[in-house]
C-alpha cells in the first residue's frame, strides 16, 4: 500500500528492514506501479513526456493505463500471493 503513495523503490528501501517476508515485499515492489500512475516514478515520467507530446490527452493516456493496470494486476495478483507466502 505504500508504494500507491510513494514511489515503489523508496517504499521497499523503507519497508525492508521491518520484513519478514522479503518475497512478499519483492512481489510487493515488483507489482507497485499497476492500478496507480503515483506507484512507480517511471509510470509518472512516461505520464509527463506523453502529455507533452500531446497536450490535451493526459486523460485519455490515465483511461488506458489504468485499463491496462487492471487487466494486467488481476493477471500477476493470484501467483503474487502464492509466492509471497513462501519464505526466504
Amino acid at each position: 500500500m505504500l508504494s500507491q503513495v510513494i514511489s515503489n523503490v523508496p517504499a521497499s528501501i523503507v519497508l525492508f528492514p521491518f520484513s519478514t517476508n522479503v518475497a512478499g515485499l519483492l512481489y510487493g515492489v515488483d507489482t507497485a506501479g499497476l492500478c496507480s500512475i503515483i506507484g512507480s516514478l517511471a509510470s509518472v515520467i512516461n505520464y509527463r513526456i506523453y502529455v507533452r507530446e500531446y497536450p490535451g490527452k493526459g486523460k485519455d493516456f490515465l483511461k488506458v493505463f489504468t485499463g491496462i493496470s487492471l487487466l494486467f494486476f488481476a493477471f500477476v495478483v493470484l501467483p503474487g500471493f502464492f509466492i509471497s507466502h513462501w519464505r526466504v
